[in-house]
């Protein structure tokens, strides 16, 4: 997608302007036209490098945002063997794993926007202390049901593409203050709004709904997910680190999020005791 976009923008910036100029300037004109020209078609490479950047590593920006470590073999031996096996059941490839310390339970899961299909997905210490083995298990299928459904990678575009506004205000908020953020800040700033806005169509009731009902066919056991979400529901606080960019990739939106497009947990709770 973004190799079709870079190549129409370099049709519509570079080759029809210099053709349009080369056929109605006077030959003593072309090797301005053509300075200009090539000018712009740097600019456009330079840009479509950076993007790329961006789309290939918004994933490690999202989970250092997010403080999160990778999880270690030995304090998180439940979790890293939870993963492999779901991983045996559901043909879905291991994502890497990491551990935020906060005490609310929750979880997310993000991607390279480049369309890598090695996703991550990070825990909180609060959700590894207060699930047993079948919830803990339950949430994490979740999670790697979204990857199934390929969910990450889009996540983590909106959070390149409209949610960046919010991303750079996150990133402030949390202590990051070099020269050239404060700048982007400023420039963004009027944009946040709208980005919030945006980031709302980023999960949707049926991605949600989707991601359960596989998670519930991967154990086939899906008391062990509703475990997990009434656990979640009913504690006391959010991720203190959750930003406006990040609210979307949650297994399940942190209290305060009003404008958040999942469905209650209660709706959800109620779906999975249908199956």
């Amino acid at each position: 997608m973004v190799r079709k976009l870079f190549v129409g923008l370099v049709v519509v910036v570079f080759v029809i302007p210099m053709v349009l100029n080369l056929a109605t300037s006077p030959i003593t004109g072309w090797p301005l036209t053509i300075f200009f020209s090539l000018f712009s078609l740097l600019c456009l490479v330079t840009l479509w490098r950076y993007v790329r950047k961006v789309l290939r590593t918004i994933d490690q920006v999202t989970l250092r945002l997010l403080c999160a470590e990778p999880a270690d073999p030995h304090l998180h031996a439940r979790l890293i063997n939870l993963v492999d096996g779901l991983s045996a059941t559901s043909g879905v490839a291991a994502p890497s794993l990491y551990v935020i310390n906060d005490a609310a339970p929750n979880a997310l899961t993000i991607a390279p926007a480049s369309g890598s299909n090695k996703a991550s997905v990070a825990v909180t210490t609060g959700l590894l202390g207060s699930l047993n083995r079948m919830e803990l298990e339950g949430a994490l299928a979740h999670e790697l049901a979204k990857v199934k459904n390929d969910e990450p990678s889009k996540a983590a575009a909106y959070v390149a593409t409209a949610g960046f506004p919010l991303l750079v205000s996150d990133r402030l908020a949390a202590g990051e203050n070099g020269v050239g953020l404060r700048a982007l800040g400023v420039v963004t700033r009027p944009l946040v709004k709208r980005s919030t806005a945006k980031l709302s169509d980023a999960t949707t009731s049926d991605a949600t709904l989707l991601a359960d009902q596989t998670a519930a066919s991967f154990t086939r056991y899906p008391p062990g997910l509703i475990g997990a979400l009434d656990k979640i529901e009913h504690h006391q606080g959010e991720p203190q680190l959750v930003g406006a960019s990040t609210r979307h990739l949650w297994t399940a939106p942190p209290h305060g999020s009003n404008d958040s497009p999942q469905l209650p947990i209660q709706d959800r709770i109620a779906s999975l005791g249908e199956l």
